[in-house]
């Protein structure tokens, strides 16, 4: 082994992210149980305040709440989704600048030899096919 190496591996924890979706679930039902109990007050509350000159008739008293429900689980579940989407874990980007040039100089350099390497079969196809040096003037001479 070289100086500064060593046997032990550190072993890299992953973050579990299995847990996600039963916790979106449960922020879901949350957010259903609190339109729940906050639906009949606000319905109230809107009749007297909002919708002054429109009483609600007690027959369409239950269609009112539940579109005021609906309404009102959307606008939570939406603010849920948005602060939680701002809080969430961000992945690391283990990639350093220096790789990255590195990288692109390497793709360069490749391809600086793949054109080299193309030319060369090149070159030697003309001389195996029009033979010898003279393959530029043979060529113009079969073209008559």
């Amino acid at each position: 082994m070289s100086k500064g190496q060593t046997q032990v591996v550190i072993a890299e924890q992953k973050r579990g992210r299995r847990a996600f979706p039963a916790v979106g679930f449960i922020l879901i039902l949350a957010m259903g149980a609190i339109t729940w109990v906050v639906t009949p007050p606000l319905t109230q509350f809107l009749d007297r305040t909002v919708l002054t000159g429109y009483r609600i008739p007690r027959s369409d008293l239950p269609t009112i709440q539940l579109a005021v429900g609906l309404i009102l689980f959307f606008l939570l579940s939406t603010l849920t989704a948005l602060i939680v989407s701002a809080l969430a874990p961000k992945r690391a980007i283990n990639v350093k600048e220096t790789d990255l040039i590195k990288e692109r100089d390497e793709m360069h350099r490749q391809r600086k030899a793949e054109r080299v390497r193309q030319r060369k079969i090149n070159r030697e196809f003309r001389e195996h096919r029009f033979g010898g040096a003279d393959a530029k003037t043979s060529t113009k001479k079969r073209r008559r």
